[in-house]
């Protein structure tokens, strides 16, 4: 692999490539303790706790990608957090009825679009960056 591709789609530096990797592990976690509470009724449903760590996760796909490219890694970040949620759906159906499908083809459309939105994320990060090469 050249490596332009390997920069694009891993990023620039092998190192920090690693770090917001973990980052995306520590997401990962987080969501799934996150979700898993608000589910079983331990923190409130409200917008804060449903939409501001999807905000987050975004935003650190958009830094990741600005700081160091890697398409990857962005998607990653934001695929490992929608695992969280996914865990925390079935979880919820583990419980009982449930008035939202839980299915493989759910699941698989709900890490579809997160990936989607961190492959997004990536994009707008790069072109920022160079924008901001451009000018300055």
């Amino acid at each position: 692999m050249g490596d332009n591709v390997h920069s694009v789609l891993v990023g620039r530096d092998r190192h920090r490539s690693r770090r917001f990797s973990a980052l995306a592990g520590a997401f990962a976690f987080a969501s799934t303790l996150v979700y898993t509470a608000i589910v079983l009724g331990g923190l409130p449903d409200t917008f804060p706790f449903m939409v501001g760590p999807i905000v987050v996760v975004l935003g650190a796909a958009t830094v990741s990608a600005y700081l160091n490219d890697g398409v990857l890694v962005s998607g990653l970040i934001t695929g490992l957090f929608a695992v969280g949620g996914i865990v925390a759906m079935h979880v919820d159906a583990g419980l009982g009825p449930v008035s939202y499908p839980v299915s493989l083809a759910t699941d698989l459309r709900i890490l579809a679009i997160f990936v989607g939105l961190g492959v997004a994320g990536s994009v707008v990060g790069a072109v920022a960056r160079r924008v901001v090469a451009r000018i300055a």
